[in-house]
């Protein structure tokens, strides 16, 4: 499996057909994950908003006079709770997507790692994953925020320019985005496999993306179109029996728990064993494409240069540089089999104590 996926740059029934094959034997981990911390994450996101929602109910249903003090302090409490729910999710969400990935990489490589390990391994990847995803969402807050701030201006103003300035500048934010969101693809990848973090590890998911941008880009919005279109009618049909049938809360409440359950076992978690299988297809293509390059730069270009008539400790420092940045480069790429190798070890030693 391992040197298929090193083989070629696969297409997209190649790479579905192998992230099926790995998403079976790896079925364990992904159940595992889900419900150790998919189903308390889901309970403690419903227990905040359900908070949130009470506080503006209190506000807009219950109280007719309330004074300024009272109204801030009640919408005040309510984003309170939507922003623990989303500091929530932000630290839970990415130990499950790094157990998923190591016990996929563990069934390519063939390593007989148990759900427990691999949830276990999450844990010790979890300050890396969650300040990595910090950063993402940090990033994305500002350029969002200055773009609503320019909107904001662009709505108060009447005019016909006004309003093209303001379908530009939408367009332009959901464009950022979607770069962002494309280039940082991997970010979860590369914390779990090459052992990086924060601004690097944002960084190397950029260098393994440069490629084949395109492609992953058109990967993700099938998968999140797709993935999105299937939560998004699971929620109605939810609300609509609960709506129209008298079913107690407690319930509605277990049928959507058992609905994000199900939901991450299948869809999420095919769609993280995926982009694993992209992300080691693309880094050692990108590995051949950079060594290739680095052959030929060695036998043509460092000669040209040795040949230009400047002083010979110019042309000494200029080939040095040129060899060092791409022996660096390729250091970069990848060197999967020791990273995993050196944490099956960490991990052997660690059981042995």
């Amino acid at each position: 499996m391992l040197n298929r996926i090193k083989s070629k740059r696969l297409t997209m029934a190649e790479l579905l057909s192998i992230a099926a094959t790995i998403y079976k034997k790896n079925i364990k981990t992904i159940l595992f994950v889900s419900f150790f911390i998919i189903i308390p994450l889901f309970c403690i996101n419903e227990w905040l908003t359900s908070k949130a929602v009470i506080n503006l109910e209190y506000l807009y249903n219950d109280v007719i006079d309330m004074d300024m003090t009272a109204e801030i302090n009640a919408m005040t409490s309510a984003s309170l709770y939507r922003m623990v729910s989303s500091i929530a999710q932000m630290v839970l969400q990415p130990l499950a997507n790094i157990a998923i990935i190591w016990g996929a990489v563990n069934v390519i490589k063939k390593q007989t790692n148990s759900a427990k390990d691999n949830f276990l391994y999450s844990f010790s990847k979890a300050p890396a994953a969650v300040w990595t995803t910090f950063l993402q969402v940090l990033f994305l807050f500002v350029i969002i925020f200055s773009f609503l701030l320019m909107m904001v201006s662009a709505i108060t103003d009447p005019s016909i320019l006004s309003k093209i300035l303001l379908l530009f500048t939408i367009l332009i934010c959901v464009g950022i985005v979607f770069y962002f969101t494309t280039i940082w693809i991997f970010a979860d990848c590369v914390v779990a496999i090459q052992n990086m973090s924060g601004l690097k590890a944002l960084i190397a998911s950029k260098r393994a993306v440069q490629y084949r941008f395109l492609g992953i880009f058109l990967y993700m919005i099938l998968f999140g179109a797709f993935s999105n279109g299937i939560s998004i009618l699971g929620t109605i049909a939810l609300n609509y029996v609960y709506d129209n049938a008298t079913i107690p809360y407690s319930i509605y409440f277990f049928s959507s728990m058992i609905w994000s359950f199900a939901y991450n076992v299948v869809v999420n978690g095919f769609y993280i064993v995926f982009l694993v299988v992209l992300f080691l297809n693309t880094i050692w293509e990108n590995h051949q494409k950079n060594s290739i390059h680095y052959a030929e730069v060695k036998t043509n270009d460092i000669p040209q240069i040795q040949q230009l008539p400047k002083p010979k400790e110019i042309k000494e420092t200029e080939k040095e540089n040129l060899e060092n940045s791409l022996i660096q480069e390729q250091k970069n790429d990848v060197n999967l089999d020791k990273n995993i190798e050196l944490e099956h070890q960490n991990q052997k030693d660690e059981q042995s104590k």
